[in-house]
């Protein structure tokens, strides 16, 4: 049965490739998803993830063909392009400019079909005179779409399906962390359930916005981490560092977050290799020596930390100076004077609260008692449901803490330390809801928790206090 269904996949690659090497490339991703699954997951879950896989890419297939031909045909969403994003819209022109600057590619048909891609374009053109520069929108995800079509052609279907192929495997990334934490199976479905289903996931994953790339590479990120702490193997430690590397390659703004989560990461190696096996005293001097490093260096570390809080404040301060009613504030006043924060400030009582509230506001903003703007109202019923998840999440979260610290308190730090500085510097609702979605499976993995784990019990295959 395992031959036939090589084969047959063999076959259809052939077919394919014949025909579009786009279309041959998502199959390809496709049919190694499936193989993945089937042969990864071990388990009775095999069949449930595999269904799940399969009907949430079927699902994200009809929405990136729609949210392809009816903007060009109807021009729904506003544009007659290919994609109702308004970014999306204008990375993909940047990129088609970037292809057909470094290879002998000829959009002009379908510059002709999408008046909005010949506007980029040929805005791009007098904008960098056949010259390619990174910038604003013209970053190194605009560059490296620019070579995938400098090297299939024009497919902008063929990336909403990667994308799509991916977002569906986030879902699946979200039950196995979920199982990782606590080993409870009918919560590692809901939340991987929840994942798959997420409208505002759903539908970034069928634009031309690489936030699901994102999205997929810190998933796999936090995944390999976490098998790390649990494991002490070398294999997914250097699977995290080497997708940390891509993140940091994309996303060079989390340059410090990602070097600390790396820090961490060999901390906890050399920890386990080394100073795990001294004796009482062995330890104590080590970590005085730590100590003595740190109390050295304080003023080096005061002054980084110093840097990244008026930095986040400052881009705070410009969103929040937004005439939307979507804009809103965390700081006290005179906190937008940057140059009056002190690091008496930054570590006073005061800061945590300022902390908490703007991941509440990142997080959970807007409110459903806030109408939004019309690019958001279409996903109004999520705002009100991730509003009523509030209390299952922090019984999550305690559950978790309870039944398995220390992975899940891990788990927490690592991804506090990349959601703290994106709360900490939005101000915008209507930004926020975009970005918060990095975050969103980690809130339904807890949120299952809180709803489905009975913490009267010890979850199944996990001690207490483990």
């Amino acid at each position: 049965m395992n031959k036939v269904l090589i084969i047959f996949i063999g076959i259809m690659l052939g077919i394919v490739s014949f025909f579009s090497i786009g279309a041959m490339l998502v199959l390809l991703l496709f049919s190694a998803s499936i193989i993945w699954i089937k042969y990864c997951f071990k388990s009775k879950s095999t069949n449930f993830l595999l269904a799940l896989f399969i009907i949430g890419f079927a699902i994200r297939l009809m929405l990136s063909a729609a949210n392809y031909y009816l903007p060009l045909i109807f021009g729904i969403g506003g544009y007659e392009a290919a994609d109702t994003q308004p970014d999306a819209i204008t990375y993909n022109g940047y990129a088609a400019y970037v292809a057909e600057t470094i290879s002998d590619r000829d959009f002009s048909y379908h510059m002709r079909r999408d008046p909005w891609l010949n506007k980029v374009v040929n805005g791009a053109r007098d904008r960098f005179k056949g010259e390619i520069s990174q910038g604003y929108q013209t970053g190194k995800n605009v560059m490296s779409l620019g070579v995938f079509y400098a090297w299939i052609g024009y497919a902008p279907l063929t990336v909403k399906l990667i994308n799509s192929i991916l977002g569906c495997i986030i879902a699946i990334m979200a039950y196995c962390i979920s199982r990782r934490l606590i080993d409870n199976e009918r919560g590692a479905k809901i939340a991987a359930i929840l994942t798959m289903f997420c409208p505002s996931l759903m539908y970034w994953s069928a634009t031309l916005l690489q936030d699901t790339f994102y999205f997929f590479l810190f998933s796999v990120y936090i995944f390999n981490s976490l098998d790390f702490f649990i494991a002490r193997k070398i294999r997914p430690l250097v699977l995290a560092l080497v997708v940390s590397f891509v993140i940091y390659l994309f996303k060079p703004k989390f340059s410090l977050v990602i070097a600390a989560c790396d820090a961490l990461l060999v901390f906890i190696l050399f920890y386990t290799l080394f100073i795990k096996k001294l004796n009482y005293t062995g330890k104590i001097i080590f970590f005085l020596c730590l100590g003595l490093i740190l109390v050295v260096k304080m003023s080096l570390v005061q002054s980084v930390l110093l840097h990244v809080v008026r930095k986040t404040t400052l881009t705070h301060s410009g969103y929040a100076a937004s005439s939307s009613i979507m804009s809103y504030h965390i700081y006290p006043e005179r906190f937008y004077d940057i140059s009056t924060i002190s690091i008496r400030d930054i570590l006073s009582f005061g800061y945590i609260f300022i902390v908490l509230k703007a991941v509440f506001y990142f997080i959970f903003s807007p409110f459903p008692w806030v109408l939004p703007t019309k690019n958001i109202l279409i996903f109004y019923p999520q705002i009100i449901f991730s509003f009523l998840l509030i209390p299952f999440i922090v019984r999550g979260i305690l559950i978790g803490l309870r039944y398995n610290f220390k992975p899940v308190a891990f788990t927490i730090v690592l991804v506090s330390l990349f959601l703290f500085p994106l709360a900490l510097s939005s101000g915008l609702s209507g930004i926020t809801f975009r970005h918060k979605d990095l975050f969103m499976p980690f809130i339904f993995i807890f949120a299952s928790f809180g709803i489905l784990v009975n913490e009267k019990k010890t979850v199944s295959g996990v001690k207490k206090n483990a």
